[in-house]
């Protein structure tokens, strides 16, 4: 088997929230926020949002403090194992997290608390630099 290339990883800037609403609520006005990374999810059961945790409203339901990385795309989708590859080194070291996989990359938030063990589980599978105090 041939050793899949190491991925490189960025940063998303701020803290994140994890929003969840009714299935029948229409499209908050503050989930439009412009160039920022903010994902949209309905199923007959809710309407998740992740979203900058400051443009998410107090009162939202939602689970703060996350951050987030994404894989430097675009990713062709005949690309195989990515999520696995990531995921499978975050959960060997113990770190919960909510990927989001978009057109051109996937997205992985975990709590903004396992930032340096993100980093050091990642190290065998991707090039991730350490979170400078201006990406939180």
């Amino acid at each position: 088997m041939v050793d899949a290339p190491r991925l490189d990883l960025e940063w998303l800037p701020g803290e994140y929230a994890i929003c969840r609403l009714p299935a029948e609520t229409p499209t908050p006005v503050w989930a439009d926020t412009a160039g920022a990374f903010t994902s949209l999810t309905r199923t007959a059961d809710e309407c998740s949002i992740i979203a900058p945790a400051e443009h998410v409203p107090a009162d939202t339901r939602a689970e703060r403090g996350w951050a987030a990385v994404r894989v430097v795309g675009p990713l062709s989708f005949d690309m195989v194992g990515v999520l696995a590859r990531v995921s499978g080194a975050l959960a060997a070291a113990g770190v919960p997290l909510c990927a989001v996989s978009t057109y051109d990359t996937d997205v992985f938030l975990f709590k903004a608390d396992y930032a340096s063990r993100v980093v050091s589980a990642l190290a065998a599978v991707a090039s991730l630099p350490p979170r400078s105090s201006s990406a939180i």
